[in-house]
């Protein structure tokens, strides 16, 4: 017996039935995969930013306030920020501090949203404002970091990107405690406006003294 075939009034049913089946699926699936995309930006993100404010933490503590510098760009402008800190190594056998003979500098490149960490040690190019002395901390100036910077040759190192804020303050007269880093990272999630927005927050006593 001859089966009989989809009529086209059936045919349109059938399409119009799968059609429905699908933009309904596709309703539940998108907010699932944008959901996703977001959420695992957002590790990463968090992932990113704790790493570098990890390390940052690491190397301040290990300096005393007269050995950390602090370079905020000029007010109200997108220019480079940072800060350099020369660590102590340990101390002598009469007590005195010992200091190591390189200077480690962050700095926050607003036009690329870059978070960059390079090291700089006597004899170096570019020559800074300062010698490096390891029983005195040194202090450095917002032009040696531009220095260091513009002539390439140090060491860096990437340890953010999507960067939107980097500081670290300390409260008035200099040498106060605690000093507080802030770092916050933007990115957008792909195929979406709205950015991802990450900042953490935090504060840290440096207990060595000089």
């Amino acid at each position: 017996m001859r089966r009989r075939g989809m009529s086209l009034l059936e045919t349109l049913l059938a399409g119009t039935l799968l059609t429905m089946v699908m933009g309904l699926a596709l309703s539940f699936l998108i907010p699932t995969f944008r959901n996703s995309s977001r959420g695992g930006l957002r590790v990463e993100m968090q992932q990113q930013a704790s790493i570098a404010l990890e390390r940052l933490v690491i190397d301040l503590e290990h300096g005393a306030p007269a050995s950390v510098s602090i370079l905020p760009a000029p007010t109200g402008t997108d220019e480079v920020s940072g800060v350099a800190v020369q660590r102590m190594e340990g101390y002598t056998s009469s007590g005195s501090q010992l200091w190591e003979m390189q200077l480690i500098f962050y700095y926050w490149l607003p036009k690329t949203g870059t978070l960059k960490r390079e090291i700089w040690k006597n004899g170096m190019n570019p020559s800074l404002s300062v010698t490096l002395l390891d029983y005195h901390p040194a202090h450095v100036t917002r032009q040696d970091l531009l220095a260091v910077i513009n002539d390439g040759s140090s060491p860096e190192s990437n340890l953010a990107r999507g960067v939107t804020k980097f500081s670290v303050d300390y409260p008035a007269p200099p040498y106060q405690q605690p000093y507080r880093i802030q770092l916050t990272l933007e990115r957008s999630p792909i195929g979406q406006k709205a950015p991802e927005v990450l900042t953490l927050d935090r504060s840290i006593t440096l207990r060595n003294l000089w």
